[in-house]
Order: structure tokens, then C-alpha cells, then sequence
């Protein structure tokens, strides 16, 4: 049975070189007919972003999304956050960082005293989603200090109506390395 194994795989390594010059068909083919191989389109996700510090704000400001200077304006009407604000009836709104037409703002805002500290690692737009990816470490204490406003800072990304998914990895809290001997 070897010898006949054998024999049979040297006759198919002998003949592969002649069989493989001439050509076959790939699916079904007609008389007449030239079949045209359709391409393969692959989406590439475009990734990258610029950070912007945006200052304090309130804890509870919204959209965490800003897609329109309309947007821009709702998200600045929150409250600064200072304690002894200056009686203004009408906030000043800070131009935006970027120009919305290309671009759009991605909102973090970080409590005071935070519990954790998120930090963005890559944000890609792929065909249905914009994932921000990102790791989430926790702290090795928790003050005391209770406010309503925190620290704001936006990624600008290209604009987009694609909704944002994000995709945390979420890191216990850890001390620096025990000093070796």
C-alpha cells in the first residue's frame, strides 16, 4: 500500500507543472461567453485623532458629541464650573477648535477627583461605526472631594454620522514596582 501511495503522489508531483500551464475555468462557462472576474472592494478603517483640551465644565454637560456649531453652542451653555463665577447673562462662547464641515468632536470629561483614569488609545472609522478605543485603569485611592464640573477634553475626527462605539479595557489599579534589593 506505501509503495502504491507513493507512486501515485510522484505521478501527480511529475504531471502538476504540465496541468497547471494550461488554463481553467473558475465557475461555469458558456460557448461564447468571456467571464470577467468581479474585484473584491476592502474598506480600510481611516484612523487617528488630535486631542484638544476644552477646560472645566459641567459634569452633565451635553452633547459629549459635536457635530455643528449649533452643537458647539448647546455644549458651551453648560456652566464653567468655577466656584465664585462672574454674574454673565450671556456666556461667552470660545470659538470651536475645529472647522465642523471636516471635522467633528468626540467629549470626555474627567471628574476633579476621578476614580479611574480613562486614556484613548485609537479612534477608527470603519464602514458602519466609529470605534474610539481606550483603556480605563482604576484608582489606588478615592478622595474625598465631591464637585459638579470636571476637566473637558475633545478628539477631533473626521465628521461623520456614523454612530461611536467604545471599546474600553478596563485596568486595575496598580502601584509602582516594589524596589528590588
Amino acid at each position: 500500500m506505501k509503495k502504491y501511495l507513493m507512486g501515485s503522489l510522484f505521478i501527480i508531483l511529475i504531471l502538476a507543472p504540465w496541468a497547471c500551464r494550461r488554463p481553467f475555468p473558475v465557475g461555469p462557462t458558456f460557448p461564447g461567453t468571456v467571464s470577467t472576474p468581479t474585484p473584491t472592494t476592502i474598506t480600510t478603517p481611516v484612523c487617528g485623532f488630535t486631542t484638544y483640551n476644552l477646560g472645566t465644565i459641567a459634569l452633565n454637560a451635553s452633547p459629549t458629541v459635536i457635530r455643528s456649531s449649533a452643537d458647539w453652542q448647546a455644549f458651551n451653555s453648560y456652566p464653567t464650573g468655577l466656584i465664585f463665577p462672574t454674574p454673565v447673562m450671556t456666556p461667552v462662547i470660545p470659538a470651536p477648535p475645529v472647522d465642523f464641515a471636516t471635522q467633528m468632536l468626540i467629549v470626555m470629561i474627567s471628574p476633579v477627583c476621578p476614580t479611574s483614569s480613562l486614556v484613548v488609545t485609537n479612534v477608527c472609522e470603519g464602514p458602519s461605526q466609529i470605534t474610539v478605543s481606550a483603556t480605563n485603569t482604576q484608582a489606588c485611592f478615592i478622595c474625598n472631594l465631591g464637585t459638579s464640573w470636571g476637566y473637558a477634553s475633545a478628539l477631533a475626527v473626521p465628521q461623520s454620522n456614523l454612530p461611536i462605539v467604545w471599546n474600553i479595557t478596563q485596568l486595575p489599579c496598580h502601584w509602582p514596582a516594589t524596589p528590588t534589593p
